[in-house]
């Protein structure tokens, strides 16, 4: 994994962070209420994300229907608080190939949906709509950038199929 510079400048309550990628050439950039302010507040940090819209990072992608983010949500950890949140998200209501196959061609059009994804979004801010959080903790929810469903797209483009949950079938490939 890959080393991260994280900075901030707090001011008025208001934190400015900086999410510096020297490999990548990226910067991710975002305001957010500090610790002190939600600390009179504490009922207003939402318990879980579900049915929250928020501005991500996306730090890795891991196949092409998992992604990791890293964003920004005041949360109680060990007794502290903590802002800066990294955590496994899991694109709603699609199934891409495994990468970690058996099956010969669904490991290599795992990896080429992985990298379709990775061209998509790796290293830029987008919007997740949070659908849930599964029982192991790992975030679900609908990607946006620029307005684009990437969800979507990634089936639109043969990536990936539609999944609600079902026994998956196996994947068939021409």
């Amino acid at each position: 994994m890959r080393e991260l510079d994280i900075y901030s400048v707090e001011s008025f309550s208001v934190l400015k962070v900086f999410i510096i990628d020297k490999e990548m050439g990226t910067c991710f950039c975002s305001s957010f209420h500090t610790i002190d302010y939600f600390r009179d507040r504490i009922d207003e940090i939402p318990l879980t994300l579900a049915g929250t819209e928020k501005q991500c990072f996306v730090n890795r992608v891991l196949d092409g229907d998992t992604i990791e983010i890293i964003y920004f949500h005041p949360t109680m950890l060990r007794g502290k608080f903590e802002n800066i949140q990294r955590k496994i998200l899991r694109l709603a209501d699609i199934d891409a190939p495994e990468i970690h196959s058996k099956d010969i061609k669904e490991k290599e059009k795992g990896n080429i949906s992985k990298e379709f994804l990775s061209s998509l979004i790796l290293n830029k801010v987008v919007l997740i709509r949070f659908v849930k959080e599964e029982k192991y903790g790992r975030l679900m929810g609908t990607i946006f950038l620029n307005e684009e469903d990437i969800n979507n797209k990634m089936i639109q483009n043969g990536m990936a199929r539609e999944y609600h949950g079902e026994k998956k079938d196996k994947w068939v490939f021409d």
